[in-house]
């Protein structure tokens, strides 16, 4: 059986770490096959692409880290069943290359071998994300 207060420990390291841009304390809790992937339809481009390994991990992390600011964002509810946890966050959300702050929610799927994450599917409002990051116009700017 998980420790459940081990499980829910490395997942508020995780988002610490994310609020403080490290990745290096992010990628030491993976597993060297973990996968992380942001949950939406393949066509929304590279953001919805899963990747695998610490490597991949560390630099789809790091470009997330130096363009959206989730400080703002806070954990609204944490469940650990078995060795899975999951996370419902909720907040403002800033696009940093362009400034823009959006109100949205989250909900993120842990899943661990030991204390490493495995998986990590982060749900998200890909669409916002999208329109937000210029990659796809939103409906009021094509009126």
């Amino acid at each position: 059986m998980t420790d459940r207060t081990k499980l829910e420990s490395v997942v508020r390291t995780v988002y610490r770490a994310r609020d403080e841009n490290d990745v290096e304390t992010i990628v030491a809790n993976w597993g060297p096959d973990g996968t992380f992937r942001i949950v939406g339809n393949e066509g929304m481009g590279p953001i919805t692409k899963p990747v695998r390994g610490v490597e991949a991990v560390r630099a789809t992390l790091q470009e997330l880290l130096n363009d959206w600011d989730l400080a703002d964002a806070r954990i609204v509810s944490l469940h650990v069943d078995e060795n899975t946890v999951y996370v419902h966050r909720a907040g403002r959300v800033r696009f940093i290359p362009s400034d823009t702050w959006i109100n949205t929610d989250m909900m993120d799927k842990f899943t661990f071998e030991g204390d490493k994450i495995v998986d990590f599917l982060e749900f998200a409002d890909t669409m916002l994300i999208a329109e937000t990051a210029g990659l796809l116009t939103s409906a009021a700017q094509r009126q």
